[in-house]
């Protein structure tokens, strides 16, 4: 199996949920693994993407072998899987997706069925990790899945992190009894009792990220140094409230980690999340001309991205220009943003006089507005 069959085998689709095997009938052709790493479980909003994505940098600095899979469709597919912060192996890759592909088709009942992409990237990479000799598994999802369930098949004494990145549901992965403990952001009654149920259910610890323990040393509008708890003051190039909750729950995450077992130096903890490349919480992505990016969603990250950028509006040179994702569009109204432009693809951009550009969407929009921008500033 080529490399690109390889991506394209553990990222396809299942055509039909009814023609499914479960993954308990390749296990049978796998044998369980021995190793127990940590399952770390986010999900895929934006703070959820950013606490990743500060961990992994925190990670890789402290030389932790670890292993992340972010099931984030506009991503390219490549950037989907990577090991210690780099793209898979093509060669390993390779050989172990053609390996699970023969046993997949060895466990099937009927010639139709076949694996779901889930328990497909789960049985990949579990068997990857055993290659490699991961200590950590990172996985970006959505919330209603329970990967530790299917991690679990293949790993006897997997161990698991659940972080609530989002108030408004607790992922099933926060019932299994796998779970070691759950981190969440501080919610309402209501939701820290649904959170407090279902750690009594799996017998986990509950830690909410407590933002009265920090310290803010310097803030800018790109950029902040900040003491979590009793932890080495870090530095992120973002100045969001997103941002910051994203490095809160990083943190507890690496305080959890160091409880199990996992060595992370303090140096780590001090230069990694400065490296991180976070997923546009209100970042910087050029000073000439000065181009601001968010990656909001929703009519709800929508509304906390202007919340923060109407606070540092006097900072930023005039003319400002929006460009918002016309996906976004509709919801503008709603949350009471002036759109100056909002950018079609047809439409050619005329903003080289703006000053100061941001630019809201998706990172394919972002990519595309971007270029441009920078591009017409040269000339």
């Amino acid at each position: 199996m080529t490399y690109q069959h390889a991506l394209r085998y553990i990222t396809q689709p299942t055509i039909s949920s009814n023609e499914t095997i479960e993954l308990t009938s390749l296990t049978k052709e796998l044998s369980t693994h021995e190793a127990s790493p940590i399952a770390v479980c986010f999900s895929n909003d934006k703070i959820g993407q950013a606490a990743a994505a500060l961990l992994e940098s925190i990670l890789c600095k402290s030389g932790v072998r670890h292993l992340r899979w972010s099931d984030v469709s506009t991503a390219p597919t490549k950037q989907r899987f990577a090991l210690d912060g780099t793209p898979l192996s093509p060669p390993l890759l390779s050989e172990i997706a053609g390996n699970i592909q023969q046993k997949e088709r060895a466990a099937r009942a009927l010639p139709s069925d076949c694996l779901s992409q889930n328990d497909r990237c789960a049985a990949v990479l579990a068997e990857y990790a055993k290659a490699c000799g991961a200590a950590v598994l990172l996985l970006q999802s959505d919330t209603n899945m329970a990967h530790t369930r299917q991690f679990g098949l293949l790993f006897s004494q997997l161990q698991a992190i659940t972080v609530v990145s989002q108030t408004r549901q607790v992922p099933a992965s926060a019932t299994m009894s796998s779970t070691r403990e759950v981190i969440s952001l501080p919610c309402g009654s209501a939701m820290f009792r649904r959170i407090s149920d279902a750690c009594v259910a799996s017998g986990s610890r509950l830690s909410l990220t407590q933002g009265a323990d920090c310290h803010v040393f310097e803030q800018t509008i790109g950029a902040r140094t900040i003491q979590y708890r009793a932890l080495p003051p870090c530095r992120i190039f973002s100045a969001s409230s997103c941002a910051t909750d994203a490095l809160f729950l990083a943190l507890e995450c690496v305080l959890s980690l160091r409880r199990m077992g996992i060595s992370i130096s303090d140096q780590a903890i001090a230069q990694g999340p400065a490296e991180a490349s976070l997923p546009f919480c209100c970042s910087v992505l050029s000073i000439h001309p000065l181009i601001l990016a968010d990656q909001a969603q929703s009519q709800q990250e929508l509304l906390h991205v202007w919340e923060d950028l109407s606070s540092k509006l006097a900072q930023l040179p005039e003319p400002r220009g929006l460009w918002l994702d016309p996906d976004l569009a509709r919801d503008s109204s709603a949350v009471g943003i002036p759109v100056q432009e909002i950018y079609d693809a047809k439409t050619p951009l005329a903003s080289s006089q703006m000053a100061t550009s941001l630019i809201v969407g998706s990172p394919l929009f972002i990519e595309k507005v971007t270029k441009p921008l920078q591009k017409s500033q040269k000339r």
